[in-house]
């Protein structure tokens, strides 16, 4: 059973197959790979998971925990407690990096856009403003870095890039929605995302134009996208 109002995430793994996480009906991280496991991680109500398949074989779940703070459990055993704190009801993204290791992107309680790395095990503020209870999308890049789309503080499309800079697209967003960004293999991403009227959109990098699918979802939905 999960918990209603809250979203499953899926990650393909490395030698076949997938593994699942989300928020059962009892306020804990559960974990489906072929079985389901009680991760015994208490998750702050009404918040979704993210999951990311690493190189190496395995898995990382980042989570709000039921204290508000953003956590990281590993399939291999153990994770840590960012001590982070979270925007209360908001949700993480996780990157497995090629290289190993893992990036995280969140919402702070101060609404601000934060990442978390493995590498050094610290977070970092980006000073870019979000929208209140929004969920950022992180992706890992083909050749090292990643890239984090949010909805900002005015309610418009924007994405960062670690290795510095991004754009404020001006592409205006349904308030509180959150985009979801994937890596192309030949550089460059593309953002999907929904606008106040219920349509889907995309934004794609290489022209830097925002366009309008023709197709409506739900509104209150985020839509995902995979190369």
């Amino acid at each position: 059973g999960m918990l209603a109002g809250t979203s499953p995430s899926i990650a393909a793994l490395s030698g076949a197959g997938y593994d699942v996480a989300f928020q059962n009906n009892s306020n804990t991280l559960y974990v489906w790979s072929g079985v389901t496991t009680n991760t015994n991680q208490g998750m702050w109500p009404h918040t979704s998971p993210s999951i990311a398949a690493l190189p190496g074989g395995g898995y990382d779940t980042a989570f709000e925990n039921s204290a508000g703070n953003l956590s990281i459990t590993y399939s291999l055993g153990g994770g840590v407690n960012t001590i982070l704190g979270m925007a209360n009801g908001a949700s993480p993204s996780i990157a497995a990096l090629p290289g190993g290791g893992y990036e995280v992107a969140a919402e702070a309680n101060s609404d601000q856009l934060w990442t978390y790395s493995s590498a050094t095990e610290t977070g970092t503020n980006t000073n870019q403003g979000m929208w209140p209870n929004t969920t950022p999308s992180i992706a890992a890049l083909p050749g090292g870095g990643y890239d984090t789309a949010f909805e900002n503080s005015a309610g418009n499309l924007s994405i960062t890039y670690s290795l510095g800079g991004g754009v404020n697209t001006g592409c205006a967003m349904a308030k509180g929605a959150s985009p979801s960004i994937v890596a192309l293999p030949g550089g460059g991403y593309e953002v999907a995302y929904q606008v106040s009227t219920g349509a889907v959109w995309v934004y794609v990098s290489s022209n830097g134009t925002c366009t309008s699918t023709n197709l409506e979802m739900a509104k209150g939905t985020n839509p995902s996208i995979a190369e």
